[in-house]
């Protein structure tokens, strides 16, 4: 596809009276360079929002905003609390919440990462209710929110050598390696998997096999920890044949469904991503950035992969 970088507005809501959902499409970091300067300013007029909503509950610990959730198609309420950590505050010395992870919608329960994922699923693939989804995920509110909304939806996590690849437990979770998956070629007609491939040390591989099981035109939506100004991935740690992993990195630690000890992070991405998923074979790739105070998308570094077979 063209090298190019525009703002997108797909189709209105329901409700004709609602704003569009509009973003920044980017499909390189040459590309990304050329538009930082309109990121940037972006970028200050929503902190100029953020702190003005900051200051006026600066006496609260935690509150809600009003706002449109796409996930229950209606206004609804987003819980908003501050960060225990001091170092997380801006030059008035108000304490900036975790917008990424909070903002969950008292109606869904979803936070505003995971919302504004499935909203650009929504705009970006257009499923129906018979498309075929898996998702890389399984105990968590958004598959079963997936689930719930179409009729052919998988989900997994990542057990090991618990029981076979493909097998389900007792649990009711299905066992997968995303680096060995045990579905046929050309499956799916969309892959959601978001924040999970920083945790596999081989993620081109993971990558393939998401290429692999996805239909002809089919769609990968994806998030990773990403750096907006580095081309370049920074691998944080790395895995030997034996298992021994190597700290390149100060180590870092995410949430982890299937345990309280945290999931290893093993790379942050850059721009260099979308060049790899190309050579994988995907036959367009884009960068989507958005951010919008109406639908509670508020923070920086909200950015989705969509790659096409």
């Amino acid at each position: 596809m063209p090298n190019s970088a525009i703002f997108t507005e797909p189709q209105k809501s329901i409700s004709s009276n609602l704003p569009n959902f509009s973003y920044l499409r980017v499909s390189s970091f040459e590309r990304y360079q050329q538009l930082k300067i309109v990121n940037r300013e972006l970028n200050l007029l929503m902190q100029d929002v953020e702190e003005t909503i900051l200051d006026e509950n600066r006496t609260k610990e935690q509150f809600t905003l009003k706002g449109r959730c796409f996930v229950c198609d209606s206004f609804s309420f987003f819980k908003v609390k501050r960060a225990s950590n001091p170092q997380k505050a801006n030059p008035d010395n108000l304490k900036v919440p975790n917008w990424r992870e909070g903002l969950r919608c008292e109606g869904c329960g979803l936070n505003n990462r995971k919302r504004g994922a499935l909203h650009i699923f929504d705009r970006e693939c257009s499923p129906n209710p018979e498309s075929k989804i898996y998702l890389t995920e399984q105990k968590s509110s958004l598959y079963r929110h997936v689930a719930q909304k179409f009729n052919s939806v998988f989900g997994s996590e990542y057990l090991g050598t618990q029981i076979p690849y493909g097998t389900i437990a007792e649990n009711g979770v299905r066992n997968e390696s995303l680096t060995c998956l045990s579905f046929e070629a050309n499956k799916f007609d969309h892959i959601i998997s978001l924040d999970v491939l920083e945790h596999i040390p081989d993620y081109l591989q993971a990558l393939r096999e998401c290429y692999r099981v996805l239909k002809p035109k089919g769609k990968l939506v994806l998030s990773v920890p990403f750096c907006l100004n580095s081309f370049d991935n920074i691998i944080r740690a790395t895995v030997d044949d034996l298992g021994n992993i190597t700290h390149l990195k100060t180590p870092q630690y995410h949430g982890d469904p299937m345990s309280a000890d945290g999931v290893l992070c093993f790379q942050d991405f850059g721009w260099q991503i979308l060049d790899q998923m190309r050579e994988i074979g995907f036959s367009s790739v884009e960068a989507i950035i958005y951010r919008s105070r109406f639908y509670g998308y508020l923070g920086s570094n909200h950015i989705i992969f969509v790659g096409q077979k």
